[in-house]
């Protein structure tokens, strides 16, 4: 009696393992097409702040950008001898 929780467990995890491995590339390809109807769908409101957000992610992904470079500024090159 001492196995058969283990073995419960171990047919438990290969069941969801198969149910997933079927389902990943379904719930992949229908990602698009669900994601097109909820931006259809969302109040006005929300999709600005998930367009903000969005926005706000990109910034930070984004590298630092080099010294003396913000806001347009070119630097001279630097000759090193």
């Amino acid at each position: 009696m001492a196995e058969a929780p283990g073995s419960f467990l171990y047919s438990l995890a290969v069941g969801v393992s198969t149910i997933t491995a079927f389902l990943c590339p379904l719930l992949i390809r229908a990602s698009n097409p669900a994601a097109h109807w909820v931006d259809r769908h969302l109040p006005m409101p929300i999709q600005g702040a998930l367009s903000r957000y969005g926005v706000w992610l990109d910034r930070i992904r984004k590298p630092p950008e080099p010294e003396g470079t913000e806001r347009g500024e070119a630097t001279e090159p630097t000759v090193l001898t």
